[in-house]
């Protein structure tokens, strides 16, 4: 599964999902909600979900999916202020796609949104050895909890061949 169907899955999922959309839930309640709503999207997928396991890098992963050899590794962070420390947990990882949730206040969302996939863009940019895709999902909140729609930026791993000029010089035998 790829970052941009993974992401059309759970927007579509989350539209109706009652346990994520139900108002007035503190931290804790809906962390636990949309734990739950994650977990029942990849068994509904076909994944496999492992919880809260201790991760290579020694951070620890909110979920990881597998189905075969493909791996999704997933961090939930309801604090922007923390999701550097997610952000290397994740890039850690070998999995085909690591994604981020995270949220930012209503009122300031779409300059908030573009500065925090800026900022995960920093966070990865430093890796030459990052695999696969990076997804960041964000969505806005309010004093009430989630308040609206959702938005995903996402980062692709590319290796290029790059052609070379010129014709390399000739070396002479020596006889």
């Amino acid at each position: 599964m790829t970052g941009e169907e993974w992401y059309r899955e759970f927007y579509k999922r989350a539209l109706d999902d009652k346990g994520i959309n139900k108002s007035g839930l503190s931290t804790l309640e809906y962390t636990k909600a949309i734990g739950d709503f994650l977990k029942e999207m990849a068994e509904s997928c076909g994944y496999t979900v492992t919880k809260e396991r201790t991760a290579h890098g020694g951070g620890r992963l909110d979920q990881t999916w597998i189905k075969g050899q493909h791996v999704i590794t997933i961090e939930h962070e309801n604090e922007l202020s923390t999701i550097d420390k997610e952000i290397d947990n994740l890039c850690d990882q070998g999995s085909q796609l690591k994604i981020l949730i995270t949220y930012a206040p209503d009122a300031d969302f779409l300059p908030i949104a573009i500065e925090t996939a800026r900022r995960v863009e920093r966070g990865i940019a430093h890796r030459s050895a990052l695999q696969g895709e990076f997804l960041l999902v964000i969505a806005p909140y309010c004093e009430d909890g989630w308040a609206g729609d959702w938005a995903a930026f996402r980062s692709v791993a590319e290796i290029r061949m790059q052609p070379l000029r010129g014709k390399p010089a000739k070396r002479e035998m020596k006889t």
